[in-house]
């Protein structure tokens, strides 16, 4: 071989060598389009559209996509359909979940990565995408606890509430929580039927109100009809926790006297207060977890010295913290003539 045959056999090795590199690297260049979400539900079925730049290298086979499950034992082929093996776009569809060996949720989510891979040459492109299968992941409740009659509105906090718009039905104990329709990702809001206004609710309760002690219950928030908390909930029994004044005072005649009580009243509940024999006008205000009211303009009672107070909420006798006696020893101003 001479010097000229030399030169060109290794300008042709080169440029050969070039080529091959360079179809190498178009065919490394695998991207995910658009601003697609990457968070199915473990039923999988949906489709995810991808664009490779070449993929001729991969001869004129149908490619596959090759997907790990992080932490499983085993893989999936599924086949990636292109519109032709010039890189134009494609998709594959997610597999089940149960297709894989998968053990517990980061979570409620599992990691899976995906290649692409060449049929016939079983060469696996080095450019790996992920994407994730999720469940429904319930963390909190708040408020944890309120009035069992129900009628007040609960938040419920969590991860993927909303992959795959599953259908949510929610219980609280034997009560249901209406969800509200404008529910995220990340937060649901529902209202807890209310019961105030049954008789026969309120009848069946009485066993309740004979106790001291408050009933705990679990939250039952089905997704698709799976039941995916275990969130615990109290409903309280309504406790006047703070008064004042305390006895003995001097208190005028017109009040006021303030109860504080451990349960978030609404405005449609019925409060009754009575100082001996006589109501009191009644206005109150509520946080999320309690109420703070206000008993003025009541008639002293016959016997000064010894006023019972009675308060009832929708026709139940609300109860008084042990530390707090109902028998009130109170001095009227006002009201002594000499």
């Amino acid at each position: 071989m001479d010097k000229t045959e030399l030169v060109t056999y290794l300008f042709l090795l080169f440029l050969f060598s070039f080529c091959i590199i360079n179809a190498e690297d178009a065919s490394l260049d695998i991207e995910i389009i658009g601003n697609q979400p990457l968070y199915f539900t473990k039923n999988g079925g949906q489709i995810l559209k991808l664009k490779a730049n070449n993929l001729k290298d991969c001869s004129k086979e149908t490619p596959y996509i090759k997907i790990k499950l992080l932490g499983a034992r085993s893989s999936r082929l599924v086949t990636a359909k292109f519109k032709s093996l010039d890189g134009l776009e494609g998709s594959f569809q997610i597999p089940d979940i149960q297709s894989f060996s998968y053990g517990a949720s980061d979570e409620g989510r599992w990691k899976a990565e995906f290649k692409l891979l060449c049929p016939r040459k079983l060469n696996e492109i080095d450019y790996v995408l992920s994407y994730w299968y999720t469940e429904p992941y319930i963390q909190h409740i708040f408020p944890g606890q309120g009035f069992f009659f129900g009628g007040y509105m609960v938040t419920i906090t969590g991860r993927y509430l909303k992959v795959g718009n599953p259908n949510i039905q929610i219980r609280i104990g034997s009560l249901k929580c209406a969800l509200n329709p404008t529910y995220t990702d990340g937060i649901i809001t529902c209202t807890i039927e209310d019961r105030s206004r049954d008789k026969l609710f309120i009848q069946n309760m009485d066993e309740f109100w004979s106790s001291d002690a408050d009933i705990k219950v679990s939250v039952e928030i089905k997704f698709d009809g799976i039941n995916l908390s275990n969130l615990p909930f109290t409903f309280q029994i309504p406790t006047v926790i703070d008064m004042n004044p305390q006895s003995p005072q001097l208190l005028n005649f017109n009040g006021p006297i303030l109860f504080g009580l451990n349960v978030a009243l609404k405005e449609s509940d019925n409060i009754i207060i009575k100082i001996g024999q006589s109501k009191c006008d009644v206005k109150f205000e509520s946080t999320q977890t309690a109420s703070f009211i206000e008993c003025t303009k009541f008639e002293p009672p016959s016997d000064k010295t010894n006023s019972e107070i009675e308060i009832t909420c929708n026709n139940v006798q609300v109860k008084f913290h042990h530390s707090i006696s109902t028998k009130k020893q109170f001095k009227y101003l006002c009201m002594y003539i000499f």
